[in-house]
């Protein structure tokens, strides 16, 4: 090892890489093993989740006295019971749903569908804008 006395002080600059090479090679199983396990791990979960399929459309209100924002307030978060009142044929392949009112637009609203089916998408959103048309406020 190489020291440099500068003044009082003295500095170790040798760095040795073997060293550090031979721990990696003692290692080599433990490292392989956490590695491989971390793949078998992230594939098995991988598999296991459902696939959840996401379809996002703007709709456009007719000319009611209501605006977006007023609407989404009135119907409100579209939990399970609102789900089978909305979605008549496909409520049960309707995983999620979000409404929103557009912020630059008063007659603009983003629904979101969340579902474990691609085909029941489409027909869930034309199920929706049906809704809307026949929707008659309570109050």
């Amino acid at each position: 090892m190489e020291t440099h006395n500068k003044g009082t002080a003295t500095y170790n600059d040798e760095i040795n890489l073997y060293d550090y090479w031979k721990v990696i090679v003692k290692r080599k199983t433990l490292i392989i093993g956490l590695f491989l396990a971390a793949v078998l791990a992230s594939a098995v979960i991988s598999f296991l989740t459902p696939k959840i399929y996401r379809g996002e459309v703007v709709l456009k209100l007719p000319a009611k006295e209501l605006t977006a924002k007023e609407l989404t307030n009135i119907i409100g978060k579209i939990d399970g019971e609102k789900k089978e009142k909305i979605f008549l044929t496909t409520y049960h392949l309707v995983a999620d749903v979000k409404l929103n009112a557009l912020k630059d637009s008063a007659d603009k609203l983003q629904l979101i569908i969340e579902s474990k089916n691609t085909d029941a998408i489409p027909s869930a959103m034309t199920e929706f804008a049906a809704y809307l048309n026949y929707y008659k406020p309570c109050c």
